[in-house]
């Protein structure tokens, strides 16, 4: 996972022990949108979650979620990079959230 530096969230990430990476619904592109809008004062306004470890959010509705601990984190000039050691994965049918040349798109066969 990256993060740029100017991200509001880098202290988080920075300090925490797990994150947890997130395969999104098509029908949570709203919630894609949020979450990579910067300035944002809370993402996580409205939006049903559970603690995992090390109280990670864990999003409803997710498609995907691999829990990781933090491994290692490297600088990546205008980003930091986080290297996690997945320690969980839980996965639900459905159609995934695509981003692809500047927008949401389907997958197609």
């Amino acid at each position: 996972m990256e993060l740029v530096n100017r991200s509001q969230s880098l202290g988080a990430f920075s300090a925490c022990s797990h994150f947890v990476v997130h395969v999104l619904a098509a029908a949570q592109t709203d919630l894609a949108r949020r979450f990579a809008t910067p300035g944002v004062a809370d993402n996580f306004a409205d939006t049903p979650w559970l603690a995992g470890p090390g109280g990670a959010a864990l999003l409803a509705g997710a498609l995907a979620q691999f829990v990781c601990r933090g491994h290692r984190q490297h600088d990546g000039g205008d980003h930091r990079l986080f290297i996690g050691q997945v320690e969980a994965f839980h996965h639900a049918p459905g159609e995934p959230a695509v981003f692809h040349r500047g927008r949401f798109t389907a997958l197609t066969a």
